[in-house]
């Protein structure tokens, strides 16, 4: 095998210029994910300690913003089939900085918020870095890859100054800012829509949101069996799994006797 054929130094390729595009999810990918879980987790205790409307909002808003964090993602490794070197440290990077907004959420309302903001702002540059990676090598993409460098350029830099902007003003430019993002995939002809080659694999994104269902489940299941009381909830997670294997085509069994 050529040395620009070993998936350690394959550059980014569009999906529709292989003959056989994969669905599989990278390992990468995975412990991206699992800490996207933990973070969730980290959430849900925030809003066990919070149980009136401004930390149902501020619950809300984290988490919103966390999906973002992956799905801006996964829309890129959904395009794109990237495996090498620097994929893998541009997404190791990418973990660090939702283990930065992780830390930042138990005190997020107070001093966190900087951390978060600045968190989530890097994970925004290093997605911008991805699609820059993927211009230099995908010419007949350049254009689409060039819009979302700029988006993503743009939107890190707005999310950094929210971080030094006085509250409650620096939520209100940070919730207007998340809007816009939303926007830039709703808006066709003006947006990324426009562009042939935005075409994300969904059986890539399918197997994505099942694996998301599996730690979801797993760690239910390690809930349960830590705590006997609990015990009640297996069978609603038999039921869950049961759903998930006939939605996805994705058998969590496995998974589940390992736990």
């Amino acid at each position: 095998m050529a040395l620009h054929d070993h998936p350690m130094w394959r550059k980014p390729q569009h999906h529709q210029d292989l003959e056989h595009a994969h669905d599989h999810v990278h390992w990468a990918e995975l412990f991206y994910d699992l800490i996207h879980v933990v973070t969730i987790f980290l959430l849900g205790n925030y809003l066990s300690h919070h149980l009136d409307l401004n930390g149902f909002l501020v619950f809300a808003g984290v988490f919103i913003t966390l999906w973002y964090a992956w799905g801006e993602l996964s829309i890129f490794n959904s395009i794109y089939v990237s495996t090498d070197f620097w994929h893998r440290l541009i997404m190791s990077v990418m973990i660090c900085t939702v283990m930065f907004m992780a830390a930042a959420i138990p005190v997020i309302d107070g001093k966190g918020w900087v951390f978060f903001a600045l968190g989530f702002a890097a994970n925004r540059a290093m997605i911008a870095a991805l699609y820059y990676r993927a211009r230099r090598v995908n010419s007949s993409g350049e254009s689409m890859s060039a819009a979302q460098i700029r988006n993503f350029s743009v939107f890190a830099v707005i999310f950094a100054i929210t971080a030094f902007l006085p509250t409650p003003l620096a939520y209100w430019f940070f919730a207007a800012a998340m809007v816009a993002t939303q926007a830039m995939y709703m808006i066709p002809g003006v947006t990324v829509l426009r562009f042939e080659r935005f075409t994300p694999r969904l059986g890539h994104m399918a197997e994505r949101f099942a694996l998301l269902d599996t730690y979801r489940i797993g760690r239910r299941v390690l809930q349960t069996r830590r705590h006997p009381v609990r015990k009640r909830h297996l069978q609603s997670i038999t039921r869950c799994a049961g759903q998930l294997r006939y939605r996805w085509g994705f058998d969590v069994r496995h998974v589940l006797d390992l736990l």
